[in-house]
């Protein structure tokens, strides 16, 4: 499943720290003008829960690097494999590519996506 760089924030980071370090130790890049452009919540059927916050960045500094976290992989927009994603990529990814803020709420069994809400901000 492809996607993108993230983390947990640890204690004392701000979130934008905390993208801004998930990906510097993913890719060995640093994002620049990152923006805030969205918030995922995720429910699993087992319990399990995550808060996504969504950013953007415009540009950056280093070389996108393999690391034991990713491999760093870029496609055109209108070649983007969402059917090799998570299935709510495909709902929410396109509104952030043209410039939009979105909310959504998911519950997944597993891998599989059961409902879901969503909305544009």
């Amino acid at each position: 499943v492809w996607n993108g760089s993230g983390g947990k924030q640890e204690e004392g980071e701000t979130i934008e720290q905390c993208a801004l370090r998930e990906v510097q130790e993913e890719l060995l890049i640093t994002p620049h003008a990152i923006r805030a452009c969205g918030e995922s919540l995720f429910q699993f059927t087992d319990g399990y829960s995550i808060h996504v916050h969504i950013f953007t960045a415009t540009d950056y500094s280093g070389t996108p690097t393999e690391t034991c976290e990713a491999i760093p992989l870029w496609f055109p927009v209108n070649e983007i494999p969402y059917e090799q994603m998570w299935e709510d990529d495909i709902i929410w990814l396109p509104h952030v590519l043209a410039g939009k803020k979105v909310f959504g709420c998911y519950l997944f069994d597993d891998d599989t996506m059961l409902d879901h809400t969503f909305e544009i901000r």
